[in-house]
């Protein structure tokens, strides 16, 4: 066993080879390295491959991945936060380096969960958000948000306690300060029972007109179905009034007088209306 060693002097190294006093090779000796600092990987072409990061003050980590061209690919990190909550998320990246979709995750000291997928049109504005909430095996609530070409919110729809006995839809659309809220009960019971109100609010924010329908369908008994619904807002008079519809399909319109108490104006039947 034998053990070379040579001593060390900064600077490339060169092996000449030479055959009757003339250089016929040149071999220039590159020992074995690693290009980096531990954090940072580089393809094959001298192009960052994949960089990690460590933000302390935030307790944050993460790791972006790139493309040879340099382009993102998918940026992934990770949140320890003071309350014992771990957040962690991957935004990915089209051929243009746009974020185009960020999943998530946030994980509860209490292990409950929080997920969600955010798509983002080429320019970064918000198109679609999808969430869910988990007290622990269990979903208890599921969410959907979508956005204009501006970013602007237009819809939320969400539902609590899916597919449970007693599963509640709730769905907000939103016009300018305009916000209508629409409500949905669905109690599975010897009968299912379907509750729907609908709010609509104006600029200043107070309730413009308020709907709520109940529903009962037929039961495998025989059970017969039941409407009844009830509709409160303010006429073109600025009254406000109150129709109630009965059991029968009856509907009793009382109307706001100015000492403000209230007079029937209308009682008809469903087919009469």
């Amino acid at each position: 066993n034998t053990v070379l060693i040579e001593e060390f002097i900064k600077g490339k190294e060169y092996r000449f080879l030479v055959i009757n006093d003339e250089v016929v090779g040149i071999l220039h000796r590159v020992p074995a390295n690693v290009i980096g600092d531990g954090e940072k990987s580089y393809n094959s072409n001298g192009t960052l491959a994949q960089e990690e990061y460590h933000l302390y003050t935030e307790k944050r980590d993460g790791t972006i991945t790139y493309a040879e061209d340099g382009t993102k690919i998918d940026h992934y990190t990770q949140k320890n936060s003071d309350d014992g909550s771990v957040d962690e998320g991957t935004i990915s990246y089209d051929s243009s380096g746009n974020a185009r979709e960020n999943k998530y995750e946030i994980k509860y000291k209490n292990g409950d969960t929080k997920s969600g997928t955010i798509f983002f049109e080429e320019d970064g504005t918000k198109k679609d958000e999808y969430t869910s909430y988990a007290a622990g095996s269990n979903t208890t609530q599921k969410g959907t948000y979508s956005y204009d070409s501006a970013g602007e919110l237009v819809s939320n729809e969400y539902i609590l306690n899916p597919d449970s006995s007693h599963e509640v839809t709730i769905k907000e659309t939103y016009d300018g300060n305009t916000t209508t809220r629409e409500t949905t009960q669905k109690i599975i019971g010897d009968a299912t029972s379907t509750v729907v109100s609908s709010t609509t609010y104006g600029d200043d924010g107070n309730s413009i007109l308020h709907k709520t329908v109940t529903d009962t369908t037929v039961s495998a008994d025989g059970t017969t179905t039941t409407v009844v619904g009830s509709e409160e807002g303010y006429n073109e008079e600025g009254r406000h009034f109150i129709t109630n519809t009965d059991a029968q399909g009856v509907a009793t319109t009382r109307v706001q007088n100015d000492d403000g108490s209230y007079s029937i104006v209308s009682n008809e039947t469903s087919s009469e209306k």
